[in-house]
């Protein structure tokens, strides 16, 4: 192959897979609008049990196209305690089936249909005047870029077929642990699963893999998509961080489990979709690998769910074990239900608010239960104690009220603007309880000490 062979082939393989990104990309953001806060609700209600919660996973995965929205989704509601890490593995479980329907749709030879949902995604967003069906053109666009992006790699890959030195290069992928690592680099560089699976797809549609390297670049990817849930729970609470762990415990548990078995995986994936009889070596690798890699990736992560679904709450208890919690350094209370994640979702944002509530009412009780002793009795360190308390509730009010304040600054329907006014009314009235019992009762205790009564 000549210089001008090499540059055409790089500039093709590249540009393909920039577009297929940028299709990834535009359809995930657009799918996202278009499901909006509504995916938030469905996430939160119907996670109460494992089952539940794998369903729900795997559906909310498989509609915005995305484990990434998935994970974050997650960790929002895991740092706001509004659900709980036992609730999170089974709907991280649920995510990793969701996400393998990418690879089931790229499997399709869908390439010479690839332009067809860019026109009429093109057309439906230039010509639409609502929001939504803007976006529906978007996604459509975003498939269709996904598809050409494809065929553009595969055509561009051809000549590859016929060059020795690259074919002995891919044959050294024949051993599992490279393939693995060549897939999971690859998906932490792109930080996308569906990009490894869409490249891997395109080079199999060439007939320049076999199914054992394919499989192999598959279990990588799997690996190498645990990136995007460590990065997304840094800086968050201990629980996230966990849920996080889990995700990537799971995909590298998995790869150890299934290697001494690997053999018979490739067999039973090759029995599922094998070749049509009377095809070269090549023209059979071309037609059945990219559908068995697809199976692959998504009975990998079936076997997942059915091995760790029975034992969510033995491995919840193991991650706490792992990753304790952190002494506060901060001797104020911290509010821990008012993520910024839910203000955008007022349904949500109200429910954080009012277990926040729940807090700083059980903080003037707690202070309530004190005053008396130590106004009739106590030391001057124990109205020491009291007074510390009305200033974390002080704190935690602050909080609460400046929380609300953004919610108010959000699209809020009548019977929502209610609840954001009840909510504040109700922080105001328990925050002065605590007030009155500081200015009034705390205060006669320092006289009476004062006096020596």
């Amino acid at each position: 192959m000549g210089t001008y062979a090499w540059a055409q082939l790089i500039i093709g393989a590249l540009g393909g897979l920039v577009l297929m990104l940028y299709g990834i990309e535009k359809m995930s953001a657009a799918l996202k609008y278009l499901t909006g806060d509504k995916i938030k609700q469905i996430m939160w209600r119907l996670t109460k049990n494992r089952f539940m919660g794998l369903l729900t996973g795997a559906f909310i995965t498989a509609t915005v196209q995305s484990s990434t929205v998935t994970t974050v989704l997650l960790i929002g509601f895991i740092s706001s305690r509004l659900m709980s890490l036992s609730q999170s593995i089974s709907v991280i479980l649920g995510a990793d089936i969701g996400t393998t329907i990418t690879a089931q749709i790229l499997a399709f030879k869908v390439e010479e249909f690839a332009l067809l949902p860019i026109v009429v995604g093109f057309l439906l967003g230039f010509i639409s005047k609502t929001e939504r069906h803007k976006q529906l053109g978007y996604t459509l666009m975003g498939l269709g870029f996904i598809f050409f992006g494809i065929a553009l790699m595969g055509e561009s890959l051809h000549p590859l077929r016929s060059y020795s030195p690259f074919i002995l290069a891919i044959k050294t992928l024949e051993a599992p642990v490279y393939g693995i690592l060549i897939g999971a680099l690859f998906t932490a560089l792109t930080n996308s699963s569906a990009a490894t699976l869409a490249v891997v797809i395109a080079f199999a549609s060439q007939g320049i893999l076999t199914l054992e390297i394919g499989i192999s670049l598959t279990l990588g990817a799997n690996i190498g998509t645990c990136l995007t849930a460590m990065l997304a729970a840094i800086g968050k609470h201990r629980e996230a961080m966990r849920a996080a762990t889990a995700h990537s415990l799971f995909k590298v548990l998995g790869v150890f489990i299934i290697l001494p078995f690997l053999p018979t995986f490739t067999e039973f994936i090759y029995n599922l979709s094998p070749p049509n009889t009377g095809l070269t070596p090549t023209q059979a690798l071309a037609h059945s690998v990219p559908r068995q890699v697809a199976n692959a990736h998504t009975f990998f992560n079936i076997g997942l769910a059915v091995l760790f679904l029975p034992f969510t709450t033995q491995f919840a208890r193991f991650l706490e074990w792992l990753l304790p919690d952190k002494p506060l350094k901060d001797t104020k209370l911290q509010p821990i239900f008012l993520d910024p994640f839910f203000i955008g979702t007022p349904t949500l944002a109200f429910q954080a608010v009012q277990n926040e509530l729940k807090r700083l009412g059980d903080e003037v009780l707690k202070m309530y239960d004190k005053t008396i002793p130590a106004l009739l009795n106590g030391s001057r360190e124990d109205l020491k104690n009291i007074k510390q308390i009305e200033e974390n509730i002080d704190h935690l009010y602050a909080h609460i009220i400046a929380y609300l304040g953004q919610v108010s600054q959000q699209k809020l329907n009548q019977q929502q603007t209610n609840m954001m006014l009840g909510l504040t009314y109700a922080t105001h009235h328990i925050e002065s309880i605590g007030d009155i019992i500081e200015n009034n009762l705390v205060h006669l205790g320092y006289g009476r000490l004062k006096k020596a009564i």
